[in-house]
C-alpha cells in the first residue's frame, strides 16, 4: 500500500491485458486509461494495516465502522 504495491498492480494489469490478448478485442483507449488509473490510485488512503489489528487496536476507523470492516 506504497507506490510499489501501485506499480505492480499496474504491471500485473498490463501484463494481463496484454498476455490474455484483451486489449485489442474487449478494451477501448478510455477503456484502458481507465483500468491503469483504477489499478493505480485503487489503495490511495489505505492504512496498510489489516482489519484486525485496526479492531483490536480500537483505531477510530474501526470504532466508526462497528468494528466491521473498518477498511
Amino acid at each position: 500500500h506504497n507506490a510499489v504495491h501501485a506499480a505492480d498492480v499496474l504491471h500485473t494489469l498490463h501484463a494481463v491485458l496484454t498476455h490474455g490478448r484483451l486489449m485489442a478485442h474487449y478494451v477501448d483507449g478510455l477503456g484502458l486509461l481507465s483500468s491503469y488509473l483504477a489499478a493505480v490510485v485503487h489503495d490511495y488512503g489505505h492504512l496498510g494495516l489489516t482489519n484486525d489489528f485496526l479492531v483490536a487496536s480500537s483505531a477510530p476507523l474501526a470504532v466508526r465502522y462497528n468494528d466491521r470492516s473498518p477498511m
